[in-house]
């Protein structure tokens, strides 16, 4: 059975799926965003020493591994999702 929210609007699997999903999204571009601007700021305030050919590999890595393991972990939210849904 389908719970209404506030809006009326029926929340079936499919539209907690979309929700949970842009909002993890969400969350990932900003902690890739918020440790690269942290990176470049330890740089430019000199507490980490590296040169920009360096500093820019370091945030490609950086944003490489937060994007890998958004896709290995998702996973085990699609699972909660599934559980959620049931159990409503």
């Amino acid at each position: 059975m389908a719970k209404k929210t506030a809006n009326s609007e029926t929340m079936t699997e499919a539209n907690i799926y979309k929700s949970v999903s842009q909002s993890v999204k969400t969350l990932m571009d900003f902690t890739k965003e918020k440790t690269v601007m942290n990176i470049v700021s330890s740089v430019n305030s000199g507490n980490i020493v590296i040169d920009a050919t360096d500093l820019q590999k370091l945030t490609a890595l950086v944003n490489t591994s937060i994007d890998q393991s958004l896709t290995a972990g998702f996973s085990s939210v699609e699972h909660s999702i599934k559980e959620i849904a049931k159990n409503r």
